[in-house]
């Protein structure tokens, strides 16, 4: 008999551990929300939790609440694991945000929306975060350091916000980084060449901001690498020659930048690239021919005088703007 109640036990144990857990996290979600300074979105109007007492928090949910029903809320389990909020007038402080009360979220999207304020420390507890996008905010002040702590993540877009500070080296540290947003702020200082570690990155946009300084040949490191960004900047010295060996690149914008010196040759290696944009920069020389091997090329834009090589016309699909 002692055998039997010791199992019937356990069993109630983990029936109800879900529903707590579920219940707990929609209690944090809708503390937050009471934060918003506006309260119209009819995207979060399905944020409600009915409980036997709707003015207590606290009192316990019927069997029907649950966050996972919810608009932008997916879960896993009956824990919130996804959190896709995007474009639903959200005007709010994000470091409000519980962090320390998501311990199973992997993925969040609160992209174009009103947060604004800045990155707290916190985000750090994510510890199994995957998909990060904050885009198109209104948030100042740095990118914080503990992002750097998401090991797991893929995907970290931070672009069109306020963000005025240097790009943190601890953002090497995410090596499991494909797709890396950062364009579209108000960032300075120099491209850290502790980037170049991020190895299976296939996008990186880090154009109009205030960057200086050279373009870091570690970049060259980067071989799974197509889409590269770094227009609108003000970065100085000579297009790195070790840029050629990016040959899985697509798409490479430097234009609107102070580089100097000459196209170099090693560019004909970008057999897969598609667009080339060198205009606005204090380049000088030839367009070298051997970017005539570029078959893929359909735009390339250049501020260089003189003729077009001959290897850049007739048989290439692609079209030249020569800006003088």
């Amino acid at each position: 008999m002692q055998k039997y109640s010791s199992f019937t036990f356990f069993f109630f144990l983990t029936f109800v551990e879900p529903a707590s857990t579920s219940f707990a996290e929609a209690n944090a979600l809708l503390k937050w929300k009471a934060n918003f300074i506006n309260h119209n979105s009819s995207i979060l109007k399905s944020w409600n939790l009915e409980t036997k007492n709707s003015t207590n928090f606290s009192s316990y949910p019927k069997t029907s609440s649950s966050p996972c029903n919810w608009i932008g809320v997916y879960c896993i389990d009956g824990s919130v694991n996804r959190l896709n909020v995007t474009n639903a007038s959200i005007h709010a402080f994000f470091y409000e945000f519980p962090f320390s009360s998501f311990p199973s979220l992997s993925y969040i999207d609160l992209s174009i929306n009103h947060l604004f304020g800045t990155i707290p420390p916190q985000i750090g507890k994510l510890s199994k975060l995957v998909y990060l996008d904050l885009s198109t905010n209104q948030f100042t002040g740095t990118v914080p350091t503990k992002i750097g702590k998401l090991s797991k993540l893929n995907n970290l877009d931070l672009s069109n916000n306020q963000f005025t500070s240097q790009i943190p080296t601890a953002l090497s540290g995410l090596t499991s980084l494909r797709t890396l947003y950062l364009h579209t702020n108000q960032l300075f200082g120099l491209i850290s060449p502790e980037l170049g570690k991020l190895t299976s990155l296939q996008d990186l946009k880090l154009s109009t901001n205030d960057l200086t300084g050279q373009i870091p040949t570690s970049l060259s490191g980067l071989t799974s690498l197509r889409t590269l960004y770094l227009h609108t900047n003000q970065l100085s010295g000579p297009i790195p020659p070790e840029l050629g060996k990016l040959t899985s690149l697509q798409n490479l914008e430097l234009s609107t930048n102070n580089l100097t010196g000459q196209i170099p040759t090693s560019l004909s290696g970008l057999t897969s690239l598609r667009t080339l944009y060198l205009d606005t920069n204090q380049l000088f020389g030839p367009i070298p021919p051997e970017l005539g091997k570029l078959t893929s090329l359909q735009n390339l834009t250049n501020n260089l005088t003189g003729q077009t090589p001959t290897s850049l016309s007739g048989s290439n699909s692609y079209f030249i703007e020569c800006i003088n």
